[in-house]
């Protein structure tokens, strides 16, 4: 896949950050005492498997799929979410 790093930045994080911003109590900037959501991605080969996922609906359109990376870690209003090693 030869997608853009800067297009798929502009795709999955800006633009939903200015939408959502709207609903925010603080802008989307990353800066000291803003809340932190981010996630942080890994150059590791990863299929997505639906039983697997962090999820609450627990199904994926790209279950089956592999990418060139994975999600290393997330944070979510400054909590740190990892995935378990032995998964």
């Amino acid at each position: 896949m030869g997608v853009d790093p800067g297009l798929l930045s502009q795709i999955c994080s800006v633009n939903p950050g200015r939408f959502f911003e709207q609903f925010s109590l603080n802008p989307r900037e990353l800066k000291a005492g803003n809340v932190a959501n981010i996630t942080v991605l890994e150059k590791q080969e990863t299929e997505i498997i639906s039983d697997k996922l962090f999820t609450k609906s627990q199904w994926s359109p790209f279950s089956g799929c592999t990418f060139p990376w994975g999600v290393d870690f997330t944070v979510i209003r400054g909590r740190v979410w990892k995935k378990d090693p032995g998964q």
